[in-house]
């Protein structure tokens, strides 16, 4: 039998990772590490997607990441590949 991922399964798994990511004690060390992060993106109305960020600059200070979008979006239309972006650390599901 053929299964589709309807979007809610995906989310719940990638809050999961969010949250195991976030009680990581090595957290920053990880993100310093890293060159992308994934994190959700959204729009009212739409889906959200989960997409890849590369870093270009940590802020410790406020807690927050800016990056560029390095996926096309598949359904969303206020953010496209290129674009700067500005991230939580809390926001994230994946180191890279």
């Amino acid at each position: 039998m053929l299964m589709k991922n309807t979007g809610s399964i995906h989310g719940v798994c990638a809050e999961e990772r969010k949250r195991k990511l976030q009680n990581d004690p090595l957290f920053d060390k990880k993100l310093k590490e890293s060159k992308y992060v994934k994190c959700a993106f959204s729009q009212t109305g739409k889906v959200s997607e989960h997409m890849w960020v590369r870093i270009i600059e940590l802020d410790d200070s406020k807690r927050k990441l800016k990056g560029i979008l390095d996926n096309d979006p598949q359904h969303l239309t206020n953010v496209k590949c290129g674009d700067l972006v500005e991230v939580k650390y809390a926001e994230v599901e994946q180191f890279l």
